[in-house]
């Protein structure tokens, strides 16, 4: 919802809850990525972000065709598929107007084919996200700095999860290179410098990238590299969502700790159920309706220690930017 901006600024509408923790309002050192081309839609509201692009060679012809929801066996998907191939072969690095050009000088291919596949192109430069030289990707990951990448911006949710896919794939391989260093390392070659950290990835409204039924462009990554082989290179991940039934069962079968708030919807609270360890004894059901309704209560399974925990989560240190508006308050 494009809400963690606010992380930088400290909760000082709730200073007084605060207070009863012995805690103060704080904001955190958070850098905010937005698409390149929706950098000015954020300085107009007075929003400091910087820009992130992923580089249009990036893609394969493929990738390009399911982002499109194409048929690669179709004229225009055969068209795609074949001159952009041929360019990060030749090429390696180009823009939308470069693929434009040479689609327009094949002379095996008919006009309307043609037009065709320029209309897809031109759309897709304008979601303001693929650019001929990347830029932000690089700064993302930083020893010590919290790092949000923002795609609220981006109207389709193909899209949407097509970066958080190409994201998620490129530090995670990039983390498999860092591991054998560290390994060299610890054998005790000098020489090696680590050059990227350790990761914890954190993902919003995770169900709308790992969705129960069906995959997106951000699934497999997700799911077989992070959940599945991230401990390895040195890999975390969380999942945050309001619908634990619209998310992946392996998400949540393969988590080592489930933080679970209240639920009142029954497949949310089945799916859950679905996947209750054998040392927990009770329903995961019934230790729900213990919370009450008591905003900040929580119930934790910890599969590491093999322990149920109920909890009261603290006040957050920083702006509540996800709080429901009030339109009391609300200035004309």
């Amino acid at each position: 919802m494009g809400i963690f901006w606010t992380l930088g600024r400290g909760n000082d509408p709730q200073a007084e809850l605060l207070q009863e923790w012995n805690m103060e309002p704080a904001g955190f050192a958070a850098e905010v990525f937005v698409p390149a081309g929706h950098v000015d839609e954020y300085k107009e509201r007075h929003i400091e972000v910087k820009p992130f692009s992923i580089p249009v060679a990036h893609l394969h012809g493929y990738d390009w065709c399911e982002l499109f929801n194409i048929e690669v066996t179709s004229p225009l998907g055969v068209l795609l598929v074949r001159i952009i191939e041929e360019m990060r072969e030749n090429e390696g690095n180009f823009s939308f107007g470069n693929i434009i050009n040479r689609i327009n000088a094949d002379d095996r291919t008919d006009d309307v084919t043609k037009m065709a596949a320029e209309n897809y192109l031109r759309t897709a430069a304008s979601w303001g996200v693929f650019e001929k030289d990347a830029c932000g990707i690089s700064e993302l990951i930083k020893s010590g700095c919290t790092s949000v990448l923002d795609v609220s911006a981006i109207e389709n949710k193909i899209v949407r999860s097509a970066v958080v896919g190409i994201i998620a794939r490129d530090i995670y391989t990039r983390r498999l290179q860092e591991r054998r260093s560290y390994e060299r390392m610890i054998m005790g070659d000098e020489e090696i410098e680590q050059k990227m950290p350790m990761v914890w990835m954190f993902i919003d409204e995770a169900h709308l990238f790992v969705p129960s039924k069906g995959e997106t462009l951000a699934s497999d990554v997700l799911i077989n590299e992070w959940v599945r082989q991230g401990r390895q290179p040195g890999l975390s991940i969380i999942f945050a969502t309001q619908r634990p039934a619209a998310l992946h069962p392996d998400i949540i079968s393969q988590s080592d700790i489930v933080i679970c708030h209240r639920l009142t919807a029954r497949d949310d609270i089945e799916a859950l159920e679905a996947i209750r360890p054998t040392y927990m004894k009770e329903n995961i059901g019934d230790a729900i309706r213990k919370m009450g309704l008591e905003r900040g209560i929580a119930f934790v399974v910890d599969d590491t220690s093999e322990s149920t925990h109920l909890v009261k989560i603290r006040p957050r240190y920083s702006w509540h930017g996800g709080n429901e508006p009030s339109a009391l308050n609300e200035r004309r």
